[in-house]
């Protein structure tokens, strides 16, 4: 043991018993690289209190398509109450707030707040969902929400979704799943400058085909599917589905 400890005095240059190399340590720690594994997202407690769907909050769902049944097939709830880190979470009485549950993991969905401030989760970056849907004599749509699944899922049954419009929201074991299991593979994000930017980069690094909604939706607040499907109707995003080669029979 004494050796040992003589060894690491010399090594580190602490100075303890020689004077050899005195604060190498400090080059050592300065270098020092936290490895990746180490540096993985500590995701935080989320407990969530349901309660019945208002009206309110089933017709918001009614103008994207969806009843009842499909919030419930989704794993879609009405939220009483939430904790985060086991704190009560702040949710005024009169908003539309809901909870997706995927697994044991929530993400809590503010409808009317502030972008930033519209999602709270502790779904891990890279959890896809719908996977199970895909078949591979068929083309598969990706999409970059639950929402934009549900409406496309109405039209089109080969879909799965991601959490976000990044990279990251990508494992390798998703990829080379949803290649495996598919015919051809499109993409659809939003079609603002940030969705836009995001879906060339992910298509691009994966050899997906883009398949955002027209850009000249933007002028009427329609960047993504659902909002395209509630302004207009489902029929016109199924012509953009055809029209793109993703849907074909």
């Amino acid at each position: 043991m004494n050796d040992v400890l003589i060894k690491i005095d010399s090594d580190f240059g602490l100075g303890i018993s020689s004077k050899e190399n005195v604060n190498k340590y400090k080059e050592i720690v300065k270098q020092y690289k936290q490895p990746e594994e180490i540096k993985e997202k500590h995701y935080s407690i989320i407990q969530c209190v349901t309660r019945k769907f208002t009206n309110e909050e089933l017709k918001y769902w009614n103008d994207y398509y969806q009843d009842i049944e499909d919030l419930k097939q989704n794993n879609v709830y009405s939220i009483a109450k939430a904790y985060l880190n086991r704190k009560l979470f702040p949710l005024s009485p009169s908003e539309l707030r809901f909870g997706y549950l995927y697994e044991n993991y929530w993400k809590l969905y503010l409808v009317d707040r502030p972008k930033r401030r519209k999602w709270v989760s502790n779904v891990p970056l890279s959890f896809a969902y719908g996977l199970s849907n895909l078949n591979k004599e068929h083309n598969t749509l990706i999409t970059k929400s639950l929402k934009d699944y549900m409406v496309c899922k109405k039209i089109y049954p080969y879909v799965c979704h991601v959490q976000n419009e990044s990279l990251g929201a990508f494992s390798e074991e998703t990829v080379k799943y949803i290649k495996e299991n598919s015919k051809e593979v499109f993409y659809g994000g939003d079609s603002d400058i940030p969705g836009k930017s995001a879906s060339y980069i992910i298509t691009e690094a994966f050899g997906f085909k883009h398949i955002n909604p027209p850009d000249r939706l933007l002028e009427d607040c329609c960047k993504d599917f659902a909002d395209w499907a509630r302004a207009f109707s489902l029929k016109d995003v199924e012509e953009h589905f055809i029209k793109k080669g993703l849907k074909n029979y």
